[in-house]
């Protein structure tokens, strides 16, 4: 679910597509089908992700990590999958907020 990941990070920051697409110089549409999945993001476009976001490549690639391979453990994947829920809610909030 890196779609998902990338998204979150852009709403979490509170840029939107428009916003951020500028920042990494990369055109809203290839971001927008990049977030929903329709394509898969290189590792160029990781890097520019990690830049305007002041995080390793490895720190994207491991939440995106997490969501798709939540641990054994019952507790851990209960309360990130309510933190993934809780960003998710807050970024379809931000997103009808933002133009």
């Amino acid at each position: 679910m890196m779609s998902r990941a990338l998204r979150l990070l852009r709403v979490y920051h509170k840029l939107s597509l428009t916003q951020l697409s500028k920042k990494i110089d990369v055109s809203v549409s290839f971001l927008s089908e990049i977030e929903s999945g329709k394509k898969n993001p290189t590792v160029e476009l990781l890097g520019k992700y990690g830049q305007a976001f002041d995080m390793p490549v490895s720190a994207i690639l491991s939440f995106s990590d997490e969501i798709d391979n939540p641990s054994s453990s019952a507790l851990s994947f209960s309360v990130r999958k309510k933190v993934l829920d809780l960003l998710e809610w807050l970024s379809d909030d931000e997103e009808v907020v933002r133009p």
